[in-house]
């Protein structure tokens, strides 16, 4: 995610907010994978490589682009906060994502 004020009256304190929420949200996608991954290990009495799990900033997020989408979309579906104010009005709102995220 790209922090820039491109446009007049953007608020870097809301960019900040939503770029550190992303990675946030990314640890969660990852944590759930790894997961049920490790459960499926533990079911086919398979060793689980611990270490081979990156941290999510070190994760191309292109490749779960798709998954992200998702859960965007049923975020709004099921959550419905209203359309955000481009302010720090928002910041309640990107921290609410994350606890329904998890």
């Amino acid at each position: 995610m790209i922090i820039c004020d491109q446009f007049e009256g953007d608020s870097m304190l809301l960019a900040k907010k939503q770029h550190e929420v992303y990675y946030d949200a990314l640890g969660i996608l990852i944590g759930g994978c790894r997961t049920h991954f490790e459960r499926a290990c533990l079911i086919a009495g398979i060793a689980v490589e611990q270490s081979r799990w990156p941290a999510p900033t070190n994760i191309d997020h292109r490749t779960i682009q798709d998954a992200h989408d998702i859960l965007a979309g049923a975020w709004r579906h099921q959550v419905r906060p209203p359309e955000p104010m481009l302010s720090s009005e928002a910041l309640p709102r990107l921290d609410a994502l994350s606890d329904w995220l998890q």
